[in-house]
């Protein structure tokens, strides 16, 4: 592509026509047309640069190579911006900075770099175009058409190339297998893990979440070496089975449609059935210390997985007396669940994993100011309602909400797992439509429509929940599983009912959609 753009060129002189063209991922420009032949001006690379849209200016967009040069350039029109947009991020997308693939089956990490800074380019421009529409709509009575008519002219060819990126992007995950191979490694939260000090049992001051839901009241310490079934504690012992007997689910055909139910529609999970069936459990293990030992053997034996394992987990979580939640226990417990989303699938979900680890980094460094005086999570959130910060952006209270939020669609679709969902897009689906959709924008939830494509099947996610070196499937392995898989989804489920009433009572809810 070639054609004249104003380039900035200093203070003395402002803005100066230049003819760039656009060749072979370089950009390069000259003084005019006609002294093209005589050599450029200067010259870019696209594959080393960030491609901006300015924020106001609709017609300005800025090449910046970070700490070097800065090409700041004006189209004529919004028109021509965004032909020059579509053109120089698909020279940056299309190059792999000189790299080779070393194999047919291998995705160069620049490959996925450069797509996704294209597809975040046609998000800030799809943005931008939409809130010049609003704008208009919005001037006053009567509309002005003409206004109108030029800021929805680019809405649709926007709309084109950033669905059109966004299926690159899925292409080039999909065609990456190193994320949802079932024998790789996945690796446990980049945050490091705490070592917690067993919290002392205060019956006057404090209270397990596990007490509410096990028979039995002893916690334990769940590390990778000591997860053998003889080291495994009695609360471990007492959960048996859940069927798991196959049901069918009907997909609806709309997002705002509601969620889909087994066939029967009686879920073997939920909240009402939860805390009765463990005690049955319990009962029923009782029944047996008198019978055959070997058949009680079999029954006891627990196989060590994602959850028996965790170094801290929301069912250890020790509670005040108030329902105070503590903050460095809550923490801790929320790092280690980070890992399932690399089971998921760590490219496609990324960007929810992202923004979980940023909320725990924000209530991280809130709690560290003043450590002393922010004993539980409700005495910070208090604390920045009475200096009005509770509503800006970056405060642990905004973070806490979208924490719940984030925790809320793990627990819902760890229930459609519980309730023997076989397919793991329609779970992620339903789970998203009863926790985070309502609060997410048009543009978020078609990014999410889109990741849900890329998840694994759910024999592959089951065996990703699997501890390394231990066995990852049989019946065993399905049955401690999903026995542990439901002790967790109950004991977080009382911790969200708890931050649910406290930011209720506190009128703290913030349904404006982002």
């Amino acid at each position: 592509m070639e054609g004249v753009l104003l380039k900035w060129t200093n203070y003395l002189t402002g803005w100066q026509p230049r003819w760039f063209v656009l060749d072979n991922g370089n950009l390069s420009y000259y003084k005019s047309e006609e002294e093209v032949n005589l050599g450029c001006k200067g010259s870019i690379r696209m594959a080393v640069c960030d491609i901006n849209v300015h924020s106001t200016d609709k017609c300005r967009l800025d090449l910046i190579i970070p700490g070097e040069s800065h090409f700041y350039l004006r189209a004529s029109n919004p028109q021509e911006r965004q032909q020059w947009l579509v053109s120089l991020g698909t020279a940056k997308a299309s190059l792999t900075n000189g790299r080779i693939k070393k194999s047919a089956d291998e995705v160069s990490p620049d490959i996925i770099k450069t797509k996704k800074s294209e597809l975040r380019l046609y998000c800030d421009l799809l943005m931008q175009q939409v809130h010049s529409v609003k704008s208009v709509a919005q001037s006053g009575n009567p509309v002005d058409l003409e206004k109108l008519n030029e800021a929805t002219s680019l809405l649709g060819p926007t709309c084109d190339t950033f669905i059109s990126t966004l299926e690159d992007c899925m292409k080039i995950a999909n065609a990456s297998k190193a994320y949802d191979s079932p024998h790789q490694h996945i690796s446990d939260s980049p945050f490091p893990m705490i070592k917690l000090k067993p919290p002392q049992k205060k019956d006057s001051r404090s209270y397990s979440v596990s007490d509410k839901y096990s028979p039995t009241a002893s916690s334990r310490r769940r590390t990778l070496s000591d997860s053998s079934p003889e080291k495994l504690s009695p609360r471990s012992r007492s959960a048996m089975s859940l069927s798991t007997q196959p049901q069918v689910n009907e997909m609806s055909e709309s997002d705002d449609a509601p969620v889909s139910k087994t066939a029967d529609d009686k879920p073997l999970f939920s909240e009402e059935n939860s805390s009765n069936e463990i005690l049955k459990r319990s009962a029923s293990l009782k029944s047996l210390e008198n019978g055959d030992e070997e058949f009680k053997d079999a029954i006891d034996e627990k196989i060590p997985n994602f959850f028996s394992t965790m170094q801290s987990s929301f069912m250890d979580l020790q509670l005040e007396a108030d329902g105070g939640i503590s903050i460095e226990h809550f923490l801790s417990a929320c790092r280690c669940l980070v890992p399932i989303f690399d089971k998921l699938n760590g490219t496609a979900f990324a960007p929810v994993k992202m923004d979980f680890q940023g909320n725990i980094r924000k209530i991280q460094q809130k709690y560290s100011t003043n450590p002393s005086s922010f004993t539980t999570l409700q005495t910070m959130v208090l604390t920045e309602v009475d200096c009005k910060h509770h509503r800006i952006s970056s405060s642990a209270t905004v973070a806490l909400l979208w924490m719940k939020r984030g925790l809320q669609f793990i627990r819902e679709f760890l229930k459609e797992i519980l309730n023997n969902q076989q397919d793991l897009s329609l779970a992620t689906s339903n789970a998203y439509s009863r926790s985070l959709k309502p609060f997410h924008g048009w543009v978020v939830r078609g990014v999410f429509a889109v990741a849900v494509k890329a998840l694994p099947s759910r024999d592959v996610f089951i065996s990703l929940l699997a501890v390394p070196g231990e066995k990852s499937e049989g019946t065993d392995f399905l049955h401690s599983l999903m026995s542990d898989m439901e002790n967790y989804v109950t004991a977080l489920g009382e911790i969200l009912r708890i931050l649910d009433d406290f930011y209720r009572v506190n009128t703290l809810e913030n349904e404006e959609p982002v």
